[in-house]
């Protein structure tokens, strides 16, 4: 390829040398040539042909355009004046594939209207034809939809030999597709969300449980939930999908201001009296025994549980003993929360998963 910089006084261009390619700058004025790298994977110019960039194995080079029409600049000046950058390994690009597609629809037909050969359009009314169709670009869910909808709108103008060509590794959005959650019903607050429900789906089978509703987290209706992973949800005015892209059966760390808790009742402090004395009663002598019993994630649309059993794994307890030990776990895994929360209740931190709901 070609590249015309400072003006039109210096081409940038591949040659063959007789061994490989190698991409030299020649000034037109007077014919000199600098070598400047042995066939770089690409080479790009800016659009003020200010910049020129070339893509190598270690990563991406800039120069100065006006640096390749120095005279009697040789090749060492010119790559040491380079201002490089290494990629890192890997890397996350955030993308809008619906935003993508209406870019590649306005440009087609744009470039259609700039470069067909009768600038009537035989006929047509090319900006009405473009407006009828882009409503056909907001519903479509794979690029193989977008050439399917290009090639009606572009069949309008009645002619042969015009064809629509789009690769066919292109993301496909899925109906449903699970995104990051709380599992809470949140509205906004000045700073930041609050919480009025937390999603109760004890009573469903197999479903999946909030990540709120866990006992190391406890959050409950009038919570403020002010930052996510550090994210304040007021300042920046992050939307929580936003700030959870990505984190779907993670652990994620929340920041709350947290509403005053009501005082325990005499059966709670009984029974986080004991646990503090290390007398838990049956729960806990069972699973220090190795009885039967089951950790599920707080991550919504994670795995299930986890059971392991033990010596006593096939007496079923009544369903009064298995509320006892249900009441039990919530307060030992209270009392052990307990510990990370700041003064009063203001500031507190808790882990909470992000679903996939």
């Amino acid at each position: 390829d070609l590249h015309i910089v400072n003006g039109g006084s210096t081409f940038v261009m591949q040659m063959w040398d007789g061994v490989g390619f190698y991409l030299i700058a020649m000034d037109i004025m007077s014919g000199a040539v600098v070598p400047i790298y042995p066939d770089p994977l690409g080479v790009y110019v800016s659009g003020d042909g200010s910049v020129m960039m070339i893509a190598v194995e270690q990563g991406l080079a800039l120069f100065s355009a006006k640096a390749l029409g120095m005279p009697d600049i040789d090749q060492d000046a010119l790559l040491g004046s380079a201002a490089v950058w290494t990629p890192p390994e890997s890397w996350a690009v955030t993308i809008n594939p619906r935003a993508e597609w209406m870019q590649m629809y306005n440009d087609a037909m744009r470039n259609m209207r700039d470069a067909f050969y009768d600038p009537g359009m035989h006929g047509v009314d090319w900006p009405a034809v473009t407006e009828m169709y882009r409503p056909l670009v907001y519903k479509i869910s794979t690029k193989s939809e977008l050439r399917d909808v290009l090639q009606q709108a572009l069949g309008e103008l009645s002619v042969l030999h015009v064809f629509v060509s789009i690769r066919s590794d292109a993301p496909t959005i899925a109906v449903g597709e699970p995104s990051a959650c709380l599992g809470a019903s949140l509205v906004v607050k000045p700073f930041g969300l609050e919480v009025v429900r937390v999603y109760d789906t004890s009573g469903v089978l197999a479903a999946p449980d909030s990540p709120l509703s866990a006992p190391a987290v406890d959050l409950r209706p009038g919570d403020v939930i002010t930052r996510v992973d550090g994210v304040a949800l007021n300042a920046s005015h992050a939307s929580l999908s936003r700030v959870l892209l990505g984190k779907a059966g993670m652990q994620v760390l929340l920041e709350i201001d947290q509403k005053p808790r009501e005082e325990k009742d005499d059966d709670e402090t009984e029974v986080l009296a004991q646990l503090q004395q290390g007398g838990g009663g049956g729960f806990m002598e069972s699973m220090m025994s190795g009885g039967a019993y089951a950790s599920s994630t707080s991550a919504m649309g994670a795995a299930g549980s986890t059971t392991k059993r033990g010596p006593f794994a096939n007496k079923l307890p009544s369903v009064r003993q298995h509320a006892d030990d249900k009441v039990r776990r919530n307060f030992a895994a209270r009392l052990g929360a307990g510990a990370g929360l700041g003064d009063e209740g203001i500031g507190n931190k808790a882990g909470a998963g992000a679903g996939a709901g």
